[in-house]
């Protein structure tokens, strides 16, 4: 979905919120379009060393960089990154790192503001955004939203954090039928069916060492897939007989790993 004030940041002056921009040479996400999860991802991928770059940049050298890399540095995804990566520091406990984020996203986000009315490429407005801080009201202004955006940040990062503890305790009680190992005469529905309601998340949230049980299950010998949908271990016994020792405690490990089964 698109991010915008009430799904990432909480910030309420425009100047804090995720906007569609009308001007950098490729951007991929216009006004009233969805957020791209795979396009942000692969944006990242092709991007991250000038985006490293401009994270760690002083004021002079994010000016220089945004006249070389302004058609990457003005795209929107470019935008979220930076909104999201400062998040996901806070929430980590890396206060500095996510400073440095906020900063340098708010200089992306005030340069889009700046454009918008005008209706002109970001890009094109760089150089007037820096002009602009020769003057001290200007520097203040920016510090200000800077401060704004810091504070409205920090408070979002105890509240998703909350609600990721709740997600991961509701997803582990729904999946203690996928935890409590099989008995002979189980029903799998319990078992097999119950994974495949939850999400992905929710799954992963369970699972003690973070695989996805489906993915899992998936990947298991049709034989052993029968053993988990019956609940039969009379069967599972057969199946590490005949199977080898070393490819069977393989798959086995990872039902243990992903929640499927647990020892004991």
């Amino acid at each position: 979905r698109p991010l915008h004030v009430d799904n990432v940041c909480h910030v309420a002056e425009e100047r804090t919120i995720i906007q569609s921009s009308d001007g950098s040479r490729k951007d991929r996400l216009k006004k009233g379009e969805e957020f791209s999860v795979d396009e942000y991802t692969m944006f990242k991928e092709d991007n991250q060393g000038v985006l490293d770059r401009f994270t760690n940049a002083d004021w002079t050298t994010s000016e220089g960089l945004l006249k070389e890399y302004g058609h990457i540095l003005m795209e929107e995804y470019a935008n979220s990154y930076y909104m999201l990566e400062a998040l996901n520091a806070e929430m980590r406990g890396d206060r500095p790192l996510m400073q440095k984020l906020v900063r340098q996203g708010q200089i992306l986000s005030q340069i889009h503001q700046l454009a918008a009315p005008m209706k002109r490429p970001p890009r094109d407005l760089v150089p007037r955004f820096f002009e602009r801080f020769e003057h001290e009201t200007s520097r203040a202004a920016f510090e200000e939203g800077v401060k704004h955006f810091e504070t409205n940040l920090v408070q979002r990062a105890v509240v998703k954090k909350k609600e990721e503890e709740e997600a991961a305790a509701a997803a582990q009680e729904r999946a203690k039928p996928l935890a409590e190992p099989p008995a002979s005469g189980y029903e799998a529905k319990p078992l097999v069916e119950a994974m495949y309601e939850m999400t992905k998340e929710e799954r992963i949230a369970m699972a003690p060492q973070g695989l996805d049980p489906v993915e899992v299950f998936e990947s298991l010998p049709e034989k052993m897939q029968t053993c988990f949908k019956t609940g039969d271990i009379e069967l599972l016994k057969e199946v590490a007989e005949e199977m080898p020792e070393e490819e069977f405690d393989t798959h086995f490990q990872r039902t243990i790993d992903s929640g499927l089964w647990r020892p004991g």
